[in-house]
């Protein structure tokens, strides 16, 4: 079996470092595209979980709403 040149190694050699090195920038990428989503989701979480008890606490009736025959402060 005859072994490649050196020039077809060297080219060969250089193609996959070219390959790797696109490989890291998108891994790098990807892995800051999921670190901001991940920072996206954990502020949605707590303002969800923000409304959760506020819903909670009017469904409890902790904010009750004004009598009906009183006018609201700004009238």
């Amino acid at each position: 079996m005859p072994q490649p040149d050196i020039a077809e190694t060297s080219s060969r050699l250089q193609e996959l470092e070219t390959r790797n090195a696109y490989q890291e920038a998108t891994i790098e990428d990807l892995s800051s595209r999921i670190y901001e989503q991940q920072k996206q989701i954990d502020a949605l979480e707590s303002q969800l979980a923000g409304l959760a008890e506020k819903v909670k606490s009017i469904a409890s009736g902790e904010n009750a709403a004004l009598p009906e025959h009183e006018r609201p402060p700004h009238y």
